[in-house]
């Protein structure tokens, strides 16, 4: 019994803004916050020990 990574993902989450205007010329400055999030998909696995040995022992061995 296991467990098997299916998708991750990340996502940036905004928290808010600061804006102040430059000093000595035209516009505004602009300074987000936020975090970045990560989202993970697991799938459960139910194979015993035994059966991923045997799958194991039942694989051609690819050198001659």
């Amino acid at each position: 019994m296991g467990w098997k990574l299916r998708t991750a993902q990340y996502l940036y989450v905004q928290l808010g803004e600061e804006s102040r205007d430059k000093w000595l010329s035209s516009g505004q400055r602009v300074a987000i916050k936020g975090k970045i999030v990560g989202m993970y998909l697991f799938e459960r696995t139910v194979a015993s020990r035994e059966e991923s040995l045997n799958d194991s022992a039942q694989k051609p061995d690819d050198q001659a």
